[in-house]
């Protein structure tokens, strides 16, 4: 699961992420929304309709005991939201209605009723009841849930129509193509580019054998010499691009809050697909904890203070980021402006003072 999480990232978080855990032999109802599941046992899952599993969630971890694996089943309700990060391990039983937050577990069981206990498995290890909501590990009962600001109807949320459905389809072909067709696009360049430049730097070479692999063992010092530049100058069209598409998708962002069946919802998808799957990991990692990865998320929106270190790429919507002077963020953490909860994007401000 954590191997299709990276090969097959363009198509998580849309609508063909639900028939592909049916495929692996979870049970999972109507209308659900799956983000990514970083490990899932799949066919001991059990998912009611209408539920939401954010990015990076843990899906019925196994224990692991003195050289023993067990593995069990777990069941979600109905409108069952899981944020980011979230944990769920076996025999985990979760009500319609609940919510657990980011990075958090749900109740141990023995703290709650037990008169409504499931039987069709083993007596649950962790579980909450219906309508209840859960903040971190261990949990903390939250007795006030936050609504948003304004009411959205439940074709907004859960049952969209068939035009707002189309629409949104079309926009995911876009975001499952546009970084791949991208990412091709650019490595054919940089292979025609070498070729171009092997006619006028290596003519000696046959031209019935590979060139590339030609200069590769010959350990021509024109090809070391030429091919970082080719990689860099691909890299940083590769960006422009990027950047071209969140100004003209996106624009600005403000903070707010907009439903699941939103285009703003849509178009920040293929923004983040384009960042996430494309111009990071083929370029822009290579910047990390250097001065020049500040200058690129200048370029997105965000405002950057002097001597700034940052090694990490996992800032979103960077037009409400605001880092100031002489401030670290270290390896892979992560500047998070939004939260996608009860199927409503809600977006705000993060400020690091300096």
């Amino acid at each position: 699961m954590l191997l299709s999480t990276q090969l097959l990232r363009p198509l998580y978080s849309t609508s063909l992420i639900v028939p592909w855990f049916r495929l692996l032999g979870a049970e999972v109802g109507s209308r659900c929304e799956i983000a990514s599941a970083v490990y899932s046992a799949p066919d001991l899952i059990e998912m009611g309709d209408e539920c939401f599993v954010a990015d990076t969630v843990y899906l019925g971890l196994p224990a692991v005991h003195m050289g023993t694996i067990r593995l069990a089943h777990i069941r979600l309700g109905n409108r069952v939201f899981v944020g980011n990060g979230a944990c769920l391990p076996m025999q985990t039983v979760l009500g319609s209605n609940t919510l657990v937050g980011v990075m958090s577990a749900p109740p141990l069981a023995h703290a709650l009723d037990d008169s409504n206990a499931v039987t069709r498995w083993p007596e649950p290890a962790l579980r909450a009841e219906p309508g209840t909501a859960w903040l971190g590990s261990p949990a903390m009962f939250l007795p006030a849930r936050q609504r948003p600001a304004r009411h959205f109807s439940d074709e907004m949320l859960y049952r969209p129509s068939l035009l707002r459905s189309a629409a949104r389809y079309c926009f995911e072909l876009v975001k499952i193509t546009l970084p791949l067709t991208t990412y091709t696009f650019f490595v054919l360049l940089q292979l025609g580019m070498f070729e171009l430049l092997r006619s006028k730097l290596w003519p000696h070479f046959s031209t019935q054998e590979s060139s590339l692999e030609a200069a590769l063992q010959s350990g021509s010092w024109q090809f070391w010499l030429v091919w970082p530049f080719l990689y860099m100058a691909a890299g940083m069209l590769c960006a422009f691009i990027a950047l071209l598409a969140k100004w003209l998708l996106v624009g600005k962002y403000i903070a707010g809050e907009h439903p699941l069946f939103s285009t703003l919802v849509w178009r920040h998808d293929i923004v983040t697909a384009m960042l996430e799957s494309l111009v990071h990991p083929y370029f822009i990692t290579m910047l990390r904890g250097t001065p020049f990865i500040s200058f690129w998320f200048r370029l997105l929106g965000a405002e950057v203070g002097a001597r700034v270190f940052l090694d990490t790429t996992h800032i979103t919507e960077p037009d409400l980021v605001h880092i100031g002077n002489d401030v670290a963020v270290h390896a892979d953490a992560q500047i998070q402006t939004h939260l996608f909860e009860d199927r409503v994007l809600k977006v705000i401000r993060n400020r690091q003072q300096q």
